[in-house]
This record gives C-alpha cells, structure tokens and sequence, in this order.
C-alpha cells in the first residue's frame, strides 16, 4: 500500500495502481506486509530507491520498487521478540545462527516474558544487558566464547558470580547441559532436603554421573544436607573432568573453587 500526503487528487488505491507516476516523490510511505511504514527518501530510479522506516530506528537502505509495492520489506530493528529483542543489522541473522538465536531468545524469554515469570518463580529478577536486546551483540560475543555451538550445551549466568540473576557479557558462560543443571543457582541451594512426616526421616535427591535419580535418608537434617552437598559435588566434579578441554579458563577456574578439580592432560 502507498500513501502521499501532498497528492490529493488520487485515490491511495489509484496512486498505488497508477503506473504513470514514473518518479516517486520523497515523502512517499509504503506499507509493508507486517504493517510498517518505509519513506521514500531520495528516487534515483525504479531499482534505486533511497527509504527508511519511519521509527528511524534503522539506517536507511535502497530498495526496489516492485518489492516496496509488495511489502517485501522487514524493520530489523523492530523489538519483535517478546516487545524487547530486535535482529538488528550485521553479520549474523536469525535463520542461519540457530545455536545462538536459541540462546539469545531463551534470556530475552526469561527476562521479559510476562508468562515465563508467572509460571518460573526464579525468573521475576532476571534481568538482561541492554547490548543484548541487539541480536547482533549478543551473537558477536557468543561465538567467541568456548563452548559455543557445542552439541548440548547451554548459556549459564550463575558460575561467575554464584546468585546471579542480570545476564551480561561479563556474567555469561557456556556450559555443558550436565554441569549446569546440577550447579547451585544460588547460596543454600545445595541443601535441598525435606521431612517426612510419616517415616520421622528426612530425604535428600540428587542425580549422579550416568544419570540415575538417587536418595540420601537420615534422622539429621545437618548430616543428610551434608552428604548431598558432598555426592553433588563429586557429581560436578566428574562430569567437569570429562570436559575440560571445551571449558573456558574462567569457567575452569570457578569449578576448581568450587570442586577441587585438577587440569588433566589431553
């Protein structure tokens, strides 16, 4: 659709059909598919016409006229992930880099999704760089991060700093899916044990190296919290030896705090 506020005598239907109009004045918007608005800023020829969305959100770019009048056109700076994340304009794009559109959609989901924080409790103070709003950002400092496109890893933003909630370059880390899901997200949380009434007993679970769902049982809460902290630690620190060659330095630094892993020859 094409829309000239300084032509009057036409119809927008017979301004957008009339094919006598061979220049196209500046000023003229089309609309495109998704509802958005390019201005024509500069007509130098059917194939080089100089427009720009109207939000001004991004740089302007030459487009040709049979596109502008099919709206073919896209406003990558448009936040259309959760009203906050747009693709923005470089190197990367959301159809070929799956593994970091997969990581970057899932921080901006926790971050902003009204849903996603009334279902996850943990959510409510999750919070993201505002860099990262930029798809672009976040995928040029993704793909030098260790890890990066490996088979079932995943972004983690609790390592670093234990308790963290703001997901940021400084923060942020790829892990294997096995580390992260055992990791304590925050002071305490390794103590993860509960009462039983009827048994006059308390229980503690934990899932070991090959994944089998395990069970700690005594009558002191402070010795079966304990003995969970100590199996979920070995836990961690067997799984993090089978990995250390596709760990970053600073996360292999966290890990040897926290668990007493030692470098092992490759």
């Amino acid at each position: 659709m094409l829309i000239h506020q300084d032509i009057t005598q036409l119809t927008v239907s017979a301004l957008y059909m009339d094919k006598r109009l061979r220049i196209i004045p500046s000023g003229t918007l089309f609309e495109m598919q998704n509802g958005e608005f390019l201005e024509v800023l500069n007509y130098v020829n059917a194939t080089e016409i100089l427009v720009q969305f109207i939000d001004r959100k991004s740089p302007p770019f030459y487009a040709h006229v049979g596109n502008l009048r099919k709206g073919k056109y896209k406003n990558k700076f448009h936040p259309s992930v959760f009203g906050i994340g747009f693709e923005g304009i470089g190197n990367f794009s959301f159809k070929k880099d799956k593994f970091a559109v997969n990581s970057w959609r899932g921080i901006v989901q926790r971050a902003f999704s009204k849903f996603e924080k009334e279902q996850r409790p943990s959510t409510v103070d999750v919070t993201m760089h505002e860099d990262w709003y930029n798809f672009q950002k976040f995928a040029e400092w993704a793909v030098c991060q260790k890890g990066y496109g490996k088979y079932n890893f995943e972004i983690d933003k609790d390592l670093i700093v234990l308790g963290n909630s703001h997901y940021s370059p400084e923060f942020c880390c790829y892990l294997p899916r096995e580390i992260n899901t055992r990791l304590p997200k925050r002071y305490g949380s390794f103590d993860k044990v509960y009462y039983y009434h009827k048994e006059d007993r308390y229980k503690a679970f934990y899932t070991d190296s090959d994944g089998r769902k395990k069970v700690i049982i005594g009558k002191n809460y402070d010795d079966v919290a304990m003995s969970r902290k100590i199996m979920v630690n070995d836990v961690i620190k067997n799984i993090s030896q089978k990995y250390f060659k596709d760990l970053d330095d600073i996360v292999i630094n966290r890990l040897s705090n926290y668990y007493n892993l030692t470098r092992t020859s490759e």
